[in-house]
C-alpha cells in the first residue's frame, strides 16, 4: 500500500485519463477511524471540462468532491477515470 500525505498531493493538477484538466488538489477527506481516503477536494480551474465537472458534487466553497476510488494514478499529476466520474455523477443525480 502506498501512502500519500496532503503535503505531497496539495496543488497537484488533476486530469482525467482522457486528458481533460479539472483543477488542483486543495484537501482530502479521510475516514477518521480507518484513515482511508474517501475523496479529494479539487479547486476547479477556469477552462476545465464543464461537461464532466458540472454534474459532480461540490462543497460549500464550490470545490469539486472527487471520490478517491476514481483516482487511477498519482505522479506529477493526479489522474482520475473519466468513465468512473461519469458513473458516479449519474448515480448521485439518480440516473
Amino acid at each position: 500500500m502506498v501512502r500519500y500525505s496532503i503535503e505531497k498531493l496539495a496543488h497537484k493538477t488533476v486530469v482525467t485519463d482522457k486528458g481533460a484538466v479539472i483543477g488542483k488538489v486543495v484537501d482530502l477527506i479521510c475516514d477518521e477511524l480507518s484513515g482511508k481516503m474517501l475523496s479529494i477536494i479539487v479547486e476547479e480551474i477556469k477552462g476545465s471540462e464543464k461537461s464532466i465537472t458540472r454534474l459532480l458534487m461540490k462543497d460549500a466553497e464550490g470545490n469539486l468532491l472527487l471520490p478517491y476510488n476514481t483516482v487511477s494514478s498519482i505522479g506529477d499529476m493526479v489522474v482520475v477515470s473519466e468513465k468512473l466520474l461519469q458513473v458516479y455523477a449519474a448515480t448521485k443525480r439518480g440516473g
